[in-house]
């Protein structure tokens, strides 16, 4: 599967678990959708980050 499919599989993935996380502490639906958008973006940076880390590791002690 190529890199782009699971792009576009995990960001929808994400924001609906997200959502249902959020859904328990927020009670407005705006108030909901708008923390998970934030939660959804800090989880792809996280993620970003951690893979930059892992590729960066990878190219200094692997030849």
């Amino acid at each position: 599967m190529s890199l782009l499919i699971r792009i576009l599989i995990f960001i929808p993935v994400i924001y609906l678990i997200m959502v249902v996380y959020a859904g328990q502490k927020e009670t407005a639906g705006l108030a909901v959708l708008r923390v998970a958008g934030r939660k959804t973006v800090k989880v792809l940076l996280w993620t970003l980050v951690l893979i930059t880390g892992m590729e960066l590791i990878e190219f200094i002690f692997l030849p």
